[in-house]
Order: C-alpha cells, then structure tokens, then sequence
C-alpha cells in the first residue's frame, strides 16, 4: 500500500509540473506572437516603401509579396493609398481593389427596384 501511496504521489506531482510548465510556456507563445505581429508589420512597412522603388523589379516584387500576405496586409495597404508617391499610390489602390471581397448582391434582382403599392378591390 505504501508503494502504491508513493507512486500515485510522484505521479500526481508530476502532473502538476507539468500542468504548470504548460500554462507558462502558453504564456510564452502570446509573446512570440506580439513579436512575429510586430516584425510581420514592419515587414509590410517595407514592402510598401518599396512599392515606390526606383527599380521595376523591387516594385513589381513587393506587390506580389503584398499580394501574397493578403489580408493581413490590407490595413497599411489602404493607408498606402495616400502616400504623396504616385507609384505607391496606385499599386496599393490596385491591391486593396484586389485584396477586399466586393460586396454583397442580392441574388434577387427585383429586390433593388421598387414595388407599387398593394391594390385592395372591393
């Protein structure tokens, strides 16, 4: 009974050692996020400062590498849309225009039109 005591103890002291490691190295990984967020977007910083590059190839390689991040890239890209650089003005419009779903239609397409008004006979 005793060994059986002992053994059910290590075990439940392990688990929660492990319980515990778990919990900080979940913590952990919030952090490396916030840090990938952060490099990821200053990454997106430069590829659109490149946008406006004087060479055609890093322009027209930094809007497929824009292009590729997709969405994630969207918000800096409609701030793009403003820059006092012509070149990055339009490449950024056009990825925005590419990059947002357009918006919803209706499949009905009397819906759009209006209805005259109900008849009531006598």
């Amino acid at each position: 009974m005793r060994r059986f005591c002992r053994c059910m103890a290590l075990v439940i002291a392990g688990a929660i050692l492990l319980g515990t490691r778990a919990y900080l190295s979940g913590a952990d990984e919030s952090k490396v996020t916030e840090k990938a967020t952060a490099k990821s977007q200053k990454e997106v910083d430069r590829l659109i400062d490149c946008l406006g590059s004087k060479q055609f190839k890093d322009r027209e390689q930094a809007t497929h590498e824009l292009w590729k991040r997709g969405e994630s890239a969207l918000p800096s890209l409609k701030e793009a849309t403003n820059s006092p650089d012509a070149e990055v003005r339009r490449r950024a419009h056009q990825l925005v225009e590419r990059l947002e779903p357009p918006p919803a239609r209706s499949i009905d397409p009397q819906l759009g039109k209006s209805r005259p008004a109900a008849k009531c006979y006598l």
